[in-house]
């Protein structure tokens, strides 16, 4: 599974975010080539967040590698607890 996180790198959530990715990178054992953290104004984003309907950040998205189809979605704060989204990437 892929896992997206979109936030705005102007925002009170920035520095939650980048500590619940260093997190989640940890828990998932240091690999983080299936997670990929992405400001909201980048281009890859914009594409997501049309594609998935995101208007609130942070966004949380757990997709299929082959369709990218979505398996989980968390938007806003609180943010999810890492071993939740690390149920739904594994599965």
């Amino acid at each position: 599974m892929n896992v997206y996180i979109i936030y705005k790198d102007a925002s009170d959530h920035r520095r939650n975010v980048e500590d619940w990715y260093h997190m989640l990178t940890k828990e998932n054992g240091g690999e983080s080539d299936d997670i990929k953290m992405l400001e909201a104004n980048e281009r890859e984003a914009q594409r997501m967040m049309q594609l998935y309907d995101v208007m609130e950040y942070p966004a949380i998205l757990v997709t299929k590698p082959g369709d990218g189809a979505i398996v989980q979605s968390w938007k806003g704060e609180p943010l999810p607890r890492v071993s939740e989204v690390l149920y739904f990437a594994r599965s």
